[in-house]
């Protein structure tokens, strides 16, 4: 526990007395107040009286001292509340700067919004928009911040964030050295991503699935769909809910396929042959404006030469 401070408070009625325990760890924004059982109270003459307070060796009674510092707990713990509610705002205004196809606007909102609150403003969007800024070391650290975080909250592969992190290590270092860096860093340890196409794309990104595997896929669905064996909807971009896995897996393939593999030849250097996998990902059928994917590839036309 990383408590800096741990102070015994006796609090009560004539009746009845019990203890709170007010905890101060290293950031006192997150500190709580707990109730205490009464079979802990100390012993002697103060047991049965209000308000006595522990402190330089001695039980002093002062309830004022008691109902400062419960005032402080409460004080940070709203404090903290606004602090993340802010940042919440602060991501949105992101996310409409990708929508708004201006990565240096997003990326300001997503700097404001780490600065409020940096735990959970760990979004692979920022990553993202610190690629399209060439503000790779930048980009690297923050990814591997947010797999980090993803991956110990949620228990799953953060493949969105280790697409991106190898993107930016093969803009970066150039394919052949960013490619020995992904092989050397430590894989997820919670198997394998579930969405089909989004695991072929981390696979391409990674080294270990060749480009032509992810097209067969998007061909693979425009024929499903067609012949009327897909489903609408989206195969698999985490705003869509990552829990759904593949339920409707045929709705965006070209978008996020076309996409990615656009990403992928971009990160390799290849200018030309990206903008051609973007252009196709913007005539993708079923996207939709409301998913920030649709943003993504017409964000990447626009500022990269």
């Amino acid at each position: 526990m990383e408590w800096s401070l741990l102070l015994l408070l006796l609090t009560g009625l004539r009746s009845s007395t019990s203890f709170l325990l007010v905890s101060l760890p290293r950031n006192p924004i997150t500190a709580s107040v707990t109730p205490i059982p009464s079979w802990l109270m100390p012993p002697g003459p103060y047991r049965h009286r209000p308000s006595p307070l522990w402190m330089g060796g001695k039980w002093v009674r002062d309830p004022s001292i008691t109902q400062g510092i419960v005032d402080m707990v409460k004080s940070f713990q709203e404090k903290r509340h606004a602090q993340t509610e802010n940042a919440g705002r602060y991501l949105q205004d992101g996310l409409e700067g990708i929508k708004a196809h201006d990565p240096a606007v997003a990326l300001t909102a997503f700097e404001q919004a780490a600065a409020l609150d940096n735990e959970t403003s760990l979004v692979w969007h920022h990553g993202a928009m610190l690629y399209y800024n060439q503000k790779y070391p930048e980009a690297l650290e923050q990814l591997d911040r947010a797999i980090d975080r993803y991956e110990t909250l949620y228990e799953q592969v953060a493949t969105e964030e280790r697409v991106w992190r190898a993107a930016v290590l093969s803009r970066y270092h150039g394919r052949e050295t960013g490619l020995a860096k992904i092989r050397s860093s430590p894989p997820s340890p919670y198997g394998t991503e579930t969405r089909r196409l989004m695991g072929a794309v981390l696979g391409l990104f990674e080294g270990r699935v060749e480009e032509e595997e992810v097209l067969a896929m998007v061909e693979e669905a425009r024929v499903r769909r067609e012949g009327g064996k897909g489903q609408e909807g989206d195969e698999g971009g985490r705003e869509g809910g990552r829990e759904g896995g593949d339920s409707n897996p045929y709705g965006n393939y070209d978008l996020y396929g076309f996409f990615y593999i656009g990403l992928y030849r971009d990160a390799c250097g290849l200018a030309g042959p990206a903008r051609a996998a973007m252009e196709q990902a913007t005539r993708a059928p079923r996207a939709r404006q409301d998913d920030v994917m649709y943003h993504f590839p017409r964000l990447h036309l626009l500022w990269r030469t």
